[in-house]
């Protein structure tokens, strides 16, 4: 059975369901300088599946530490769910399958939430598109931060932040990956697209009635939320010299190891979702490949 956002929340035990409100004029701009933005004459390079893991598993092991996740696998006997694995793994050890998507960038961590347990969720399997390229890394290295946060109740309060991490670590890829920053490029232009499409869909549909809609509407805001919020810290990290760089990666591992909440982390450098939406960082950043 499929549950909408709402009761999703919820299930995940997020603190409350986030306002949809209408964007602010700010954020209006912002959606104009990324539709201004130049189509890259780059494309992505496809990739083989072990390629995609490689690249991804290496940046990763290079500037954190993955702790163990929950996992289980079932199977069915006579149309009866059976658990044969119930317990830890390394999350790199988590199964990826590829699906039927045209959508390059697509990922989805395949999880399962249990009620009145302590381990209320657990991790099943990594989807990625079978339309493996470059970029497909990236949305690998999204899942897998994920795998550093759901299943742990209280590391991420706002769902409004529930993809911060998980940007931010594809822009970090993104950028270390390649040194003349054609990855990155890609990246932004498929990153910043989706802002645009959720930013001019706030603004058009955020005063509905429709209860279906505001369900479309919540999703997006965190993506919103949390796709400013990377950016943010990413610039942070961009024009940052090695200790700024060190001393957010250091506080990245701090929330990987529970001891730091993704909002004590955005505290930390006073990045809030009014201060993200400042118009002239976003211009100076995407005024760089020109």
């Amino acid at each position: 059975m499929e549950h909408n956002i709402s009761e999703q929340i919820k299930f995940r035990r997020f603190k409350e369901i986030p306002a949809v409100i209408p964007p602010s004029k700010e954020l209006i701009m912002i959606a104009s300088l990324i539709d201004k933005m130049p189509e890259p004459n780059i494309e992505a390079h496809p990739e083989k599946l072990k390629q995609v893991l490689k690249t991804s598993r290496e940046f990763l092991s290079k500037y954190l530490t993955l702790n163990p996740i929950p996992y289980v696998k079932e199977y069915k006997l006579f149309n009866v769910t059976k658990i044969e694995i119930n317990g830890y793994i390394h999350p790199f050890n988590l199964p990826v399958k590829k699906v039927k998507n045209n959508d390059m960038f697509y990922g989805c961590s395949n999880e399962i939430i249990y009620f009145n347990t302590t381990d209320f969720l657990k991790y099943r399997w990594i989807e990625l598109s079978s339309n493996l390229t470059e970029v497909s890394s990236l949305s690998y290295t999204h899942e897998l931060t994920h795998t550093q946060l759901n299943h742990f109740e209280g590391i991420v309060n706002d769902y409004n932040n529930v993809e911060f991490l998980s940007i931010f670590l594809e822009l970090v890829q993104a950028l270390e990956t390649k040194e003349d920053e054609s990855l990155l490029i890609l990246h932004d232009n498929l990153r910043l697209r989706e802002l645009q499409s959720s930013i001019i869909e706030l603004d058009k549909y955020a005063t509905t009635y429709d209860d279906k809609i505001k369900e479309v509407l919540i999703e997006g805001t965190s993506y919103l939320h949390s796709t400013l919020k990377a950016y943010q810290l990413f610039f942070i990290y961009y024009y940052g010299n090695k200790e700024t760089k060190y001393k957010i990666m250091h506080y990245i591992q701090e929330v990987f190891n529970h001891r730091l909440t993704v909002e004590g982390l955005l505290k930390k450098f006073n990045i809030t979702f009014t201060n993200s939406q400042n118009k002239d960082d976003m211009n100076m950043y995407l005024k760089r490949r020109f």
